[in-house]
């Protein structure tokens, strides 16, 4: 029985002549998993707020075709904001349970229900204000909220990225556990995830369909993955690379595909050395940090901590990764290095500037940060203006186009959003605009905080080039991370945060290590998609040139069980980016 139906659906939003949506049609059986998938602007979201019946009433536009959609539906977006009503957390879920009939003893023990199957039930977050939770920490509570009003169709908008691995793995078995009972339309442009989970997939593009079939058909096809904009999954890499005969999606499946053709051949296997292996020491390490950060406390209005004696450098030409559950304090280590915040104890010293006695204005001359929410740094009309603002403001008018060009091109925006207002831009695209808006000016120290959070395949491959590019002239750059296959690919050091403390710091390549599961899983965090195969199949790796390296070097697996006598980490594999070129 079909659950949700589209039938040749098209919309237009007012005052545009543009279809985000053309003539789509698609069925959705009862119980099914099923994934959306496409590239910035294909029409994702509208056609999930088309089945949650938002458009055109909410939104307004011209709507053409059915939808039908049997049972209630429950929606959580990208970004969480829009739909979080309260002051409280506790009282986000409590208020849609009270709505129903619930009385408040009733609802407020539910409540504490939902907020513990979504991940947040250790957090003691019931009494803080809504505005101070991390994104992720507010994607689960509009989760739990949602969850109260006990929908028929759950769709979920692109909400993994802004997870730490447990929440994410967390989420991926709550999705499981009512596999049947419950219809998801899932939004993701992970294609290891959706290899994992998803029944079937529909591919949009252009606002049309472009393909509908299981995992197994559309991920191993490399014009439909080109055409949704997604990665090679890290199993079919890996195994395309290992010159498998099968094409496994799964963990397991990749375990047991290796584990079926003994040893492997030695030809085609890792480039030596691995994509760190190819770099030189840069002359700057020597220098002086540009990013000092001294023994650091900070605590929220409730008194509670954030960040705890937090020490931190980064040099010239240095890539900083800092990696942390949902909550760590990664954010607000953010809005320190920017002045938004103060520290109550240390210093912050950024750019040979005490972040204490710098305004934040001024600071911004010398620091570019682009913050998680990108819409808060967005403020002109047009994309062309965003990005030449701090050039203008800055009165370095001179070849103001051509600046503004090259910024474009090198994080990727396409020309023609050019004239268009950013704030009507996909998330991806905004990230992107306030990125280059960033840049243009070439300052010497760059901060982003979780910059891969809803961008596709090409867009992260876009920032890793530009990541490369203000390495190479010396910038010191810190990032914030959930996802570690970008860190291995991206960043040379690494600080690990729990609690608002450094738990370990060092190379990335040391850190994100296969043989560091067991202490990367106690502080929530995911293995690279490469050191989760490495460790399903007893190898040690932390890149994909790392396992296609072990792997034809090692006698296969013991094929009775898993290499580890520990038992598996809650953490969920996310996408390893692919090769370029289009295919592994």
């Amino acid at each position: 029985m079909n659950c949700i139906e589209v039938d040749d659906v098209s919309f237009r939003y007012p005052a545009t002549e543009h279809l985000v949506l053309d003539g789509v049609s698609f069925q959705v059986h009862e119980g099914e998993l099923l994934g959306l998938v496409g590239p910035p602007g294909a029409g994702k979201t509208t056609l999930c707020m088309a089945v949650a019946g938002l458009v055109p009433g909410i939104t307004g536009g011209e709507l053409s075709g059915s939808v039908r959609v049997e049972g209630a539906v429950g929606i959580v977006f990208e970004d969480p904001d829009g739909q979080l009503t309260q002051l409280r957390a506790l009282s986000e879920v409590t208020d849609p349970l009270r709505t129903r009939g619930a009385s408040r003893d009733d609802a407020v023990r539910e409540a504490h229900r939902l907020l513990e199957r979504v991940g947040l039930g250790g957090e003691d977050l019931a009494g803080r204000w809504v505005w101070e939770l991390s994104e992720g920490q507010q994607v689960l509570l509009a989760l739990a909220a949602t969850l109260a009003t006990q929908p028929d169709v759950l769709i979920l908008d692109t909400v993994m990225g802004s997870l730490d691995a447990t929440h994410r793995a967390g989420v991926l078995g709550l999705l499981r556990d009512e596999a049947g009972a419950r219809t998801v339309l899932l939004v993701e442009q992970d294609a290891t995830l959706l290899g994992e989970v998803a029944d079937r997939l529909v591919v949009l593009e252009e606002g049309r369909v472009r393909a509908v079939g299981t995992p197994a058909e559309l991920l191993d096809d490399d014009a439909v993955r080109a055409a949704a904009d997604l990665g090679t999954p890290g199993t079919l890499a890996a195994a395309r690379r290992l010159r498998l005969p099968s094409r496994p999606l799964t963990t397991e499946a990749f375990r047991a595909a290796v584990c079926g053709v003994g040893r492997l051949p030695t030809g085609g296997t890792a480039r030596p050395n691995g994509h760190h292996g190819d770099r030189a020491a840069p002359p700057w390490r020597e220098d002086r940090p540009r990013i000092q950060v001294r023994n650091v406390d900070f605590g929220h209005p409730d008194r509670s901590p954030a960040l705890r004696g937090l020490d931190l450098e980064v040099r010239p030409g240095e890539v900083h990764a800092v990696l942390g559950h949902t909550g760590a304090g990664k954010s607000t280590l953010v809005r320190l290095l920017c002045g938004l915040l103060r520290p109550v104890r240390g210093s912050v010293v950024v750019d040979d500037q005490d972040t204490a006695t710098v305004h934040p204005t001024d600071l911004a001359l010398r620091v570019a940060t682009v913050l998680q929410d990108a819409d808060q740094t967005l403020s002109q009309r047009t994309v062309r203006d965003e990005i030449a603002l701090s050039l203008r403001r800055r009165k370095r008018t001179d070849g103001l186009d051509d600046r503004v060009d090259r910024v474009r091109r090198l994080v990727g925006l396409p020309e023609d959003v050019l004239p268009a207002d950013p704030l009507l831009l996909p998330r991806a695209h905004r990230m992107l605009v306030a990125l280059a808006a960033a840049l243009v000016v070439e300052p010497a120290v760059v901060v982003l905080d979780s910059p891969t959070t809803g961008l596709s395949h090409g867009g992260r491959l876009r920032l890793a080039a530009a990541l490369a590019d203000l390495r190479s002239r010396g910038v010191a750059v810190l990032i914030t991370e959930h996802d570690t296959d970008v860190v291995v690919e991206v960043a040379d050091t690494v600080t690990v945060l729990d609690r608002g403390t450094v738990a370990a710091q060092g190379p990335v390549h040391e850190l994100l290590r296969s043989t560091r599961r067991a202490e990367l899983a106690a502080r929530r965090i995911g293995l690279p998609t490469a050191g989760v195969l490495a460790d399903a199949v007893g190898v040690d790796a932390c890149t994909l040139d790392d396992l296609v390296e072990a792997l034809s070097a090692a006698p296969p697996p013991d094929t009775d069980g898993p290499s580890s006598t520990e038992p598996p980490p809650a953490v969920a594999p996310v996408t390893a980016p692919a090769p370029t070129g289009g295919g592994a």
